[in-house]
């Protein structure tokens, strides 16, 4: 009797699980795409690349492209990429992924002029997963910067991001390091 009210249970729970997953998913692949191509071709992309140095290791050097997706106009959002380690003496490449990353947008020259309010610099701070590509090595990296408008071009606008990162459990790689990327972010 116990083994047949665990087995209706069983299948009054799959069954609310599965109405509830088909109210949530799309109702056709035409659908899914549609969405996913709304989603990329839409507004809220930014994708760059740059270059940072170890200010806690001699000689370490650190490069990256990226592509990140922020969602809600610019306050959450989500990035992927790779970055390439190396020293005279090593070398390592990873995927990075991002968890979320938060900021905020500021005015950091108003307080000096009125004139001056129309530069805008948006602070972030993020979590991101480094995963090696070819060994086993998982680091995890906390990076904080400021996204600095230089100029708009067409529906961009392009930027110029110093960063700042601590990075862990990548052996060798482990520390801290600064750098900038320059960027260009599809206008909202």
């Amino acid at each position: 009797m116990k083994q047949i009210k665990s087995i209706l249970i069983g299948l009054a729970l799959c069954a609310g699980i599965t109405a509830s997953a088909q109210s949530i998913l799309p109702p056709s692949v035409t659908e899914l795409m549609k969405g996913a191509y709304g989603a990329i071709s839409g507004p809220g992309w930014t994708a760059g690349g740059g270059y940072g140095h170890s200010v806690s290791g001699v000689g370490r050097n650190i490069a990256g492209l990226g592509v990140a997706y922020n969602f809600t106009n610019g306050i959450v959002g989500l990035y992927l990429g790779m970055d390439r380690l190396w020293s005279k003496t090593q070398l390592e490449q990873n995927t990075v992924k991002g968890g979320i990353t938060i900021n905020a947008t500021i005015r950091p020259l108003s307080f000096i002029s009125d004139s001056l309010t129309n530069i805008t610099a948006t602070m972030y701070a993020g979590e991101l997963i480094a995963t090696g590509i070819g060994n086993n090595t998982v680091g995890l990296i906390t990076v904080t910067g400021a996204k600095v408008h230089l100029t708009d071009w067409k529906n961009f606008e392009i930027h110029v991001d110093p960063w700042y990162e601590n990075r862990q459990g990548q052996g060798y790689f482990d520390g801290n390091y600064v750098g900038a990327f320059l960027m260009a972010t599809r206008k909202f």
